[in-house]
């Protein structure tokens, strides 16, 4: 599956994203990074490593929290994916921002996709990662590596808890949420299930 920029673009543009405005949460964002490979459309993910403060070994998008500095959640998620990865920002052009999402770690977090440019090569930090996985878009939208679990109760709410299940890697909690809003949006996938 490939997925198209500019079309990417204008849908992101032209629906109303919803911003959440809770209190008590730290911002943060993350990059839904794209890249085009032989006529598909791949997602990169990041594994955490063991070492880190929070979210030890978690499947993730490149991002972290933002900073005073950084002047919104577009130039904070270009930050960390370069801190992380070595991601230059001059590689990717941003396309729009998803829904926030919150999540039980306290954190508000704003998806922020853009589109790499090849060539570009990947470098680890190692303190942060400890292994990057590219997979296709088209992987994601078979219905059945998807599921979703039991609701988790948090300050009165009820959230659900995806998986997205491949051989070589699960997808779950904040990340699949994030993932599932990017198909469903982007890619106009509709697993038949909330």
């Amino acid at each position: 599956m490939k997925c198209d920029p500019d079309r990417l673009r204008r849908i992101l543009k032209d629906r109303k994203r919803i911003s959440s405005r809770k209190r008590g949460f730290r911002r943060a964002a993350v990059l839904v990074p794209i890249f085009e490979r032989q006529g598909d459309s791949y997602l990169i993910f990041t594994q955490r490593t063991e070492t880190v403060s929070t979210h030890k070994g978690e499947i993730s998008f490149p991002g972290g929290a933002i900073d005073p500095e950084d002047g919104g959640p577009r130039q904070a998620a270009l930050r960390e994916a370069e801190e992380e990865l070595c991601l230059s920002p001059r590689q990717v052009t941003v396309l729009g921002l998803l829904d926030d999402i919150v999540t039980l770690s306290r954190y508000r977090i704003t998806p922020v996709v853009g589109m790499v440019r090849a060539p570009f090569s990947l470098c680890p930090n190692p303190r942060e990662i400890e292994k990057v996985f590219e997979i296709p878009v088209g992987k994601f939208l078979d219905p059945r590596i998807f599921r979703k679990e039991d609701q988790i109760e948090f300050q009165g709410q009820s959230y659900p808890v995806y998986y997205f299940s491949l051989p070589e890697v699960t997808v779950w909690g904040a990340t699949a949420k994030i993932l599932k809003q990017f198909l469903t949006i982007c890619c106009g996938w509709n697993p038949g299930q909330p």
